[in-house]
């Protein structure tokens, strides 16, 4: 798979809204910002864009870095019962938006600093550009 295309999956995962289930067990988050602990039977999330700027896993989180290897994102899922149908599907939608767009151009310029937007009323944490202002030559 194109390394563009899995930078894309990385920086924004098709998978946004959570995951959500209960502790099996009694368990602590790892990692040396958050040591808190979880009691077994307490609701967890997992939130995809959020594992996928994870500084345990990826040097540089916030980066987008088409040359990242290995890029163990979470764009579609974790694998398993869970993993995405669509995955291929939206890899090779992303590779051909990619493919088009540099058959037809030489430079993209951002021309100023993107906005964004709240997705929903009913999880103000999911945001999206609402607008991008590029150049294309």
């Amino acid at each position: 798979m194109s390394p563009l295309v899995q930078a894309k999956g990385k920086a924004g995962p098709p998978t946004i809204a959570p995951s959500e289930s209960k502790a099996k067990a009694k368990a602590s988050l790892r990692g040396s910002q958050r040591k808190a602990p979880i009691a077994k039977g307490q609701r967890v999330t997992l939130w995809y864009p959020s594992a996928n700027r994870d500084e345990e896993v990826f040097s540089d989180p916030f980066q987008f870095d088409i040359g990242r290897t290995p890029n163990p994102h979470l764009a579609f899922g974790g694998g398993g019962a869970h993993f995405c149908l669509g995955a291929n599907l939206a890899r090779r939608e992303i590779a051909i938006l990619f493919e088009e767009l540099l058959a037809r151009t030489r430079e993209i310029e951002l021309l100023a600093a993107p906005t964004y937007s709240v997705l929903s009323i009913w999880n103000p944490i999911l945001v999206v550009p609402k607008e991008i202002s590029v150049r294309l030559a």
